[in-house]
């Protein structure tokens, strides 16, 4: 198992890398959107500030108000259609990669494989993953980019007005907060439709070789970003029919179990005892960590399940009242 656990990493570095690389395509369309509504945010910072009295009422009436929020419309929904089209992209390369690194697991692990190995075309899976339909919740999620953003910027720019914050801060900072919050979902999106993509596509390989391929083993990322639901998760061992189903940005990976081999991968809650307790507190939070040690749940408990529109079922941190059962 050692050397499927080696390649495993090895091809987990491939997928941050291409990830980390559409991740600046997201945020350099992204940025242009910004720099386009920079003239627009000057004009109504300056609008408001030549009115120190100005009442939101007011505010509503003016053009730079009406234009400001007309063009984030606008500019939200270019870069939602821009986004949907790389969404597609993201989501059918990773199919390909996925099956491939597949294959490439199955033989690390016993390259007799490769003699009785079946390989799926990606078309076939692609079909199989209701998320990349653009039909589907994802792609109504991004539709309605332009519509969610335009009117979370005027409620916040009416608010702004109405608590009687200064200029820069109606005009500019709560824009930018607002607008920076779109670009975080754009990233968040682009991230998770690969990462998911891809593990299905490994888990649909290890289906279709179901006669060598018993299961995978949850492997995650260990290391200092690395959130308390993965480390528990760390090393637990699946059926080919549950998915790997992390949550928004998940680096974890879905390495295939042969029949009659053993996992190798030591448990999260090992790999976090070898730790410093200054370590330890620092990944689950003071309150966390205090009921762990005085044992009042058990350390895979800290795996939690949400539902997504989107992904179905997603593993998140359990929070602390639901791990104490208040």
């Amino acid at each position: 198992m050692a050397d499927v656990i080696t390649e495993a990493k090895r091809l987990r570095a491939q997928v941050l890398k291409r990830d980390a690389a559409e991740i600046k395509r997201v945020i350099a369309q992204y940025k242009t959107l910004y720099d386009r509504l920079k003239g627009d945010i000057a004009a109504l910072q300056a609008a408001i500030a030549a009115n120190p009295t100005m009442t939101p009422a007011q505010l509503k009436r003016l053009s730079d108000y009406k234009r400001l929020l007309s063009d984030i419309q606008r500019e939200m929904d270019d870069y939602s259609a821009w986004l949907r089209g790389e969404v597609r992209a993201i989501g059918n390369a990773a199919v390909t990669n996925g099956i491939k690194d597949a294959r490439a697991l199955l033989v690390a692990q016993d390259p007799r494989i490769l003699a009785v190995y079946r390989s799926l075309p990606a078309a076939q899976v692609e079909m199989l993953m209701g998320f990349l339909s653009p039909s589907g919740e994802l792609y109504k999620r991004l539709s309605g980019m332009g519509d969610y953003f335009r009117q979370r910027i005027a409620d916040a720019l009416i608010e702004g007005m109405a608590r009687g914050l200064n200029p820069k801060t109606i005009a500019n900072d709560i824009v930018r907060r607002e607008l920076g919050m779109g670009l975080t979902d754009a990233m968040r999106t682009a991230r998770t439709v690969q990462l998911w993509a891809y593990r299905e596509a490994s888990r649909a390989s290890y289906i279709a070789n179901g006669d060598v391929v018993e299961g995978w083993v949850w492997m995650a990322e260990l290391d200092d970003s690395t959130c308390p639901a993965c480390i528990a998760m760390n090393g637990s061992i699946h059926s080919n029919d549950e998915p790997l189903d992390g949550h928004f940005n998940c680096r974890c990976t879905p390495v295939p179990l042969v029949v009659g081999a053993e996992s190798g991968i030591k448990s999260g809650e090992d790999w976090f005892a070898g730790l410093s307790e200054d370590k330890q507190r620092e990944i689950l939070g003071a309150g966390r960590y205090e009921a762990w040690k005085d044992g009042k749940f058990e350390f895979s408990a800290l795996a939690g399940q949400r539902e997504d529109d989107v992904y179905g079922t997603m593993r998140v941190q359990t929070p602390l009242k639901d791990l104490l059962g208040e």
